[in-house]
């Protein structure tokens, strides 16, 4: 059972639920026995909603629903400051960001990645540019750069 981290991100676990969904929906067997050991008496003719993703993730992390998962983020983000909930957010972003400009380098789609990269100002790119060298994946980034100079 994976665990919360200290500091969980309820936008987060949403996009880990939405991700559930799409992967039922494209038919990754995987997520079957998530599903079946989330939802009792689910079978393949079920039908699979949001709200039944939502509930295998909150299950998956121990918790019986989701508002009840979301309800002790909520909770636990209340007694953090301001800041530290701004600090949160702000990685958060970053790694979004950083994630999705790797993806648009691996895939070779150099245009979309240029044109994100031309828009974003400075401290931005200062700070995805230490999460991609924590993660050891400059070279990909660097790559579609270079890739995007080789074109007119």
């Amino acid at each position: 059972m994976p665990q919360l981290p200290a500091k969980p991100n309820l936008t987060y676990l949403k996009t880990q639920a939405k991700a559930l969904l799409k992967a039922y929906r494209s038919g990754d067997s995987n997520v079957y026995t998530r599903i079946y050991q989330g939802i009792t008496g689910f079978t393949p003719s079920s039908r699979f909603l949001l709200a039944d993703d939502q509930t295998v993730i909150a299950r998956e992390y121990g918790f019986p629903s989701w508002p009840k998962l979301k309800q002790y983020v909520e909770a636990v983000l209340g007694s953090l400051t301001q800041d530290q909930k701004n600090r949160s957010n702000r990685k958060y972003a970053i790694k979004t960001l950083a994630e999705q400009l790797l993806s648009w380098s691996r895939n070779h789609e150099i245009e979309n990645l240029a044109n994100r990269l031309a828009l974003m100002p400075l401290h931005e790119i200062l700070d995805v540019r230490t999460f991609v060298l924590v993660k050891g994946q400059h070279s990909l980034l660097v790559d579609g750069l270079l890739e995007r100079l080789k074109q007119p």
